[in-house]
């Protein structure tokens, strides 16, 4: 400093700053089934932060937006998300998204109406999970996949998993029942 023409001797200060750790956003994990319409994906940031997403947890730069994941294949994905508050960004938050198979199934066995009885018999062999449930015409889901006293027509069959998936409509044809043979 300069004062009266004078100068002090200069000093060397040093100066901390105490930089205040971000905390990662709020996220949660999320499941879709399979071929499902997907939305992209949230997260909450604190109160004047911004989201950055990315596809692994070290990759960079962040992506233009949130992903809006793809539903055609099952299995498991993570993305990730920070958030930047006051110019400081937080470590990654991991959101993970499930997409669950869809039921699958083979053309239903058919037990036809005949002289004697006037009803058919449906089965359905599904895709094997443990836990899956059957409808036939929108009634209530059962756990057997065999439907009897079934009237003729057209039928529409679905399954569903224990995620809730459905399987696409089968289409079960059962036929009215035969005239008997004309007595001789």
């Amino acid at each position: 400093a300069v004062a009266n023409g004078c100068s002090s001797t200069p000093r060397t200060l040093l100066v901390s700053l105490a930089i205040a750790a971000v905390n990662p956003p709020t996220v949660a994990n999320i499941s879709y089934c399979q071929n499902a319409a997907a939305v992209p994906l949230t997260a909450t940031a604190s109160v004047g932060g911004s989201l950055n997403w990315y596809t692994t947890a070290t990759s960079t730069p962040a992506l233009v937006s949130a992903p809006t994941p793809s539903t055609l294949i099952a299995g498991t994905t993570a993305y990730y998300v920070s958030q930047v508050v006051g110019g400081i960004e937080s470590s990654r938050a991991s959101v993970t998204v499930t997409v669950n198979a869809t039921p699958t199934s083979t053309i239903p066995a058919i037990i036809q109406p005949t002289c004697s009885v006037s009803t058919g018999t449906i089965t359905i062999t599904a895709s094997g999970n443990i836990g899956d449930t059957y409808n036939i015409d929108e009634s209530p889901y059962q756990t057997s996949n065999v439907f009897t006293l079934v009237g003729a027509g057209t039928h529409n069959i679905r399954i569903k998993n224990v995620s809730g998936c459905l399987s696409p409509a089968i289409i079960a044809i059962v036929n009215a029942q035969p005239n008997p043979p004309a007595t001789p």
